[in-house]
Parts: C-alpha cells; structure tokens; sequence
C-alpha cells in the first residue's frame, strides 16, 4: 500500500482526482455478494487479492481528506503468476454519499472487486439469494486478509483496534503482514484471535 501526500493548488474546481467516481451501475453493492459465490463456485482454487493506496487531498481552503484506490486482481487459480482480470475502483472521504464518506475504503473494495470479477465474465442474475452468497469467503489469500474481510473491517479499522490492546500498528503494517512480508508474534496471533477470529495456518 502506498500514502501520498497530494497538494491541489487550486482553491475552487474539484479535479478527477479527488471527486471518486461512482459505481457504474447502482447494483454493484447488491450483487457483489452474488458475484463473488458464483467465482468461488465456478474457480474454488482461485483468490481475490485487494490492494489498497491512500492519498490525503490537501490544499488551503479545504480540510484534507483521504482518497481510496483499490486494486483487485482476479486469478482462477490462485497459483498462478498472472491475474485473470483486475478492476479498480476509487472512493473518498469526500463523496456525497453519506456512507461513503464513512467507509470508503470498504466501498471501494466491495466495487474493485465486483468490477474485476464482472470483467472475468461472471455476471449474475437477481435470482441468486444474496443471504446464502455472503457465507462465502471474500478472498483466499494471507489468513489474516480473510478474516478482516469476513469481519467487514478495513485494514485501518484493524489496525486502530490493535492499537486499543496496546500494540503499535498502522494500515501500512496491515498490509505488509497480508502481503506477507512482515510476519505475526505469538501476542499479536492471540490479539487477533480475539478481535476478528483470526487463525494461522
């Protein structure tokens, strides 16, 4: 994951940059469940992999404000090098849409993905109960990316909570330990069990 620091000189007109685009189509939060049970279903050996970069929007008449980019690539299978399909989406926490501006990082996960797997050609109906959909795991992929995704947390949410039990972690660390460059101690295994059912393999 990357943070940058973006100054916009100008006072007045909001750029591309930092006006998120919306979703395409108004179904995309409601069959994304649907659209991800139907890959699962169709390539179980595959894996959905996000990644997240974060820009904070500054200038002098505006309070900053950070910007979500999320990357999901698509494998069938999730030994290969390759991605099948990548889709990506950006929101922020200036978007008009009141949950949005919540969650953005999470809305914006929720589209990349949905994107990237309607770009592998998986388009699903309304006829798939959504309910039974949302049993199925989000990504397969680092353990702990799998349990925060099925806690419906985002890694800075994650990482605060861990800053409640008294360890010092960021969203940069969340991602280098889903991306598998930073490894877990026994304490922070155990912190994480707690928190989002976390499990080691």
């Amino acid at each position: 994951m990357t943070i940058a620091e973006v100054a916009l000189p100008e006072p007045e007109t909001q750029s591309r940059i930092h006006r998120a685009p919306k979703s395409e189509s108004p179904d995309d939060f409601t069959t994304a469940a649907e659209r991800i049970a139907a890959f699962w279903e169709k390539y179980p050996d595959g894996s959905i992999l996000p990644e997240v970069e974060v820009a904070t929007i500054a200038h002098a008449s505006h309070i900053p404000y950070r910007v979500y980019t999320v990357r999901a690539f698509i494998r069938k299978d999730s030994q290969s090098e390759r991605p099948d399909a990548v889709a990506h989406a950006t929101r922020g926490e200036n978007d008009e849409d009141e949950q949005t501006r919540q969650f953005p990082q999470e809305t914006a996960e929720t589209s990349a993905i949905s994107r990237a797997i309607r770009n592998l050609g998986i388009l699903v109906g309304p006829k798939t109960p959504v309910a039974a959909a949302t049993t199925v795991p989000v990504e397969k992929g680092h353990p702990l990316a799998v349990a925060r995704l099925a806690a419906k947390m985002s890694q800075r949410k994650l990482a605060e909570s861990m800053q409640g039990k008294g360890f010092d972690w960021s969203q940069s660390l969340v991602s280098k330990v889903e991306g598998g460059s930073r490894p877990l101690n026994g304490d922070e295994i155990l912190a994480l069990t707690e928190l989002i059912g976390f499990k080691s393999t």
